[in-house]
C-alpha cells in the first residue's frame, strides 16, 4: 500500500482568503492518466482513500512559519503597488500580541526553514522522478519497490530534524512566556483551520509485459 500527504490551511480572517501548502490531488491523478501501457487487458480502476488526521505540534509550527512567510510576500508584493500590506504581515503578530521583536524571531524561523526545506524539496522530487523513469522505462518491474524509497525516507527524517531544531530555536528567541503563548495559539486556534489527509492507493497488478504473458499463460 502506498501513502502520500498533503495539507491545507485555511485562514480565519475573512481579508486572508488565501490557502497555502496544498499538495493537490489532481496533479497525481493527471500523472496516472498521461501514462501509457502497451496493449493487454483492461487496467483496473486506482482505487484512492483519503484519511483526515490531526496535525503534530511540529507540523503545526512548520505550517504557521511557512504561512507568515507567505503573508510577508504578499504584503511585500501590496507595497510594490502602491497599497497597504501591513494587515496581511502583521496579521498574527496582532493576534498574538508580540512585540516587534518576538515577530521578527518568527520571521527569521520562517525563512531559515522556507531556505532548509525547500534544498530538501528538489532532493525528493529528484528521487521520485528517477523512480517514475525506471517504472516507465520498465528497468525494473511494477510491484518492486521504488528504489529511491530509503533515500527518501532519509530526506524525510532530515526534514524532521530541521523542523524540531528550528521550533527549539524560536521558543529560546521567544522567551517562555511568548513561547507559551504561541504554543496555546497553534494547539487551539491555527489547528482548526489546518487540514491533514493521508491519501493511500491500492497498487494496480503488474503491467510490465513479460509478467503479463506469464500470467495469461503463454
Amino acid at each position: 500500500m502506498r501513502g502520500w500527504g498533503c495539507c491545507q490551511i485555511t485562514s480565519t480572517a475573512e481579508r486572508l482568503c488565501v490557502s497555502v501548502l496544498c499538495f493537490v490531488l489532481s496533479s497525481f491523478a493527471a500523472v496516472n492518466a498521461n501514462k501509457t501501457t502497451a496493449p493487454g487487458p483492461k487496467q483496473a480502476p486506482l482505487s484512492i482513500k483519503v484519511h483526515p488526521k490531526p496535525a503534530s505540534v511540529p507540523h503545526l509550527y512548520w505550517h504557521f512559519l511557512m504561512y507568515q512567510n507567505h503573508l510577508d510576500r504578499a504584503a511585500a508584493a501590496h507595497v510594490k503597488k502602491g497599497k497597504d500590506g501591513t494587515w496581511l504581515s502583521g496579521h498574527f503578530q496582532k493576534e498574538l500580541g508580540f512585540t516587534d521583536e518576538q515577530i521578527a524571531a518568527v520571521r527569521g524561523s520562517a525563512q531559515r526553514l522556507d531556505t532548509e526545506l525547500k534544498g530538501l524539496g528538489g532532493q525528493m522530487r529528484t528521487v521520485l522522478q528517477t523512480d517514475r523513469a525506471l517504472y516507465k522505462q520498465h528497468l525494473i518491474a511494477a510491484e518492486t519497490p521504488p528504489p529511491g524509497r530509503p533515500q527518501l525516507l532519509a530526506l524525510k527524517n532530515q526534514r524532521e530534524a530541521f523542523i524540531n531544531d528550528e521550533v527549539t530555536r524560536l521558543n529560546q528567541s521567544l522567551g517562555s512566556e511568548a513561547a507559551a503563548r504561541l504554543k496555546n495559539f497553534l494547539e487551539t486556534d491555527f489547528a482548526r483551520s489546518v487540514n491533514v489527509y493521508e491519501v493511500r492507493s491500492q497498487p494496480r497488478p503488474n503491467l510490465h509485459p513479460t509478467h503479463r504473458l506469464h500470467s495469461e499463460g503463454q
